[in-house]
């Protein structure tokens, strides 16, 4: 991890990027960023390890990362891919408690660090922050709620193109190595491979390497209706 002196308000326009910093004036946007930080991580690179104290909230303004649990045997299991922008670990910093998960970068990222101190300062003095703040841990809970209602999909096809339709992300590119969006996915590497074979054959996704394009989204819709619960 490495830690940078940019130019005064590149922290702040790198803020307005994030969730639930938008919405605040430049003013407001300026003063947390006087008193954050900007790291550098490099690929395979820990954001934190799960039980470290979450002292600061975090800003993925740039890169990917994968946020991993160990489970009873031993095996560390996906449970979100990260990918900028986006904020992590908000929970926490917000109550004190301890973080639950590690996450790891899964290419070279860009985090602004703002203390907690300094967030629940800002949520203190601005309700309406605040309440962004609650909108993005809401959508968080909505993304886990999907993610679990793709897990109880028994055709792997229709989980994988279901988790596309829900991303369908301009770049196009997985925000992780195959075999850790399969682990996400409750997959198991080979079958996540065939299934994603089947989406461009039958789903209207093109796949080429690690980036894929929706060609038809009726198509893939049409595709996840007949297969939801096969």
């Amino acid at each position: 991890m490495k830690t940078l002196q940019p130019a005064a308000g590149v922290v702040a326009r790198h803020l307005a990027t994030l969730p639930a910093f938008r919405g605040l004036n430049a003013s407001d946007r300026e003063r947390i960023a006087a008193e954050a930080f900007l790291r550098m991580y490099t690929r395979g690179e820990a954001l934190f390890h799960v039980g470290d104290p979450a002292t600061a909230l975090l800003g993925l303004v740039r890169g990917s990362a994968r946020v991993l649990r160990t489970r009873p045997d031993g095996q560390e299991k996906v449970v979100h891919l990260l990918t900028a922008p986006v904020l992590v670990a908000e929970v926490p910093t917000l109550t004190g408690e301890a973080l639950p998960a590690t996450a790891v970068c899964g290419e070279d990222c860009m985090v602004v660090a703002i203390p907690r101190t300094v967030l629940v300062d800002a949520v203190r003095k601005d309700p309406e922050f605040a309440l962004r703040i609650l909108a993005v841990v809401f959508d968080r809970l909505q993304q886990l709620t999907r993610a679990l209602a793709r897990h109880g999909q028994r055709n792997a096809a229709a989980r994988v193109g279901a988790w596309i339709l829900a991303r369908d992300a301009p770049s196009g590119v997985l925000p992780a190595a195959k075999k850790d969006v399969a682990d996400y996915l409750g997959l198991q590497p080979e079958t996540f491979s065939r299934a994603l074979a089947v989406l461009r054959t039958e789903g209207g996704v093109e796949v080429e390497g690690d980036a894929f394009r929706i060609l038809d989204r009726s198509a893939l819709e049409r595709f996840l209706n007949t297969h939801e619960s096969s």
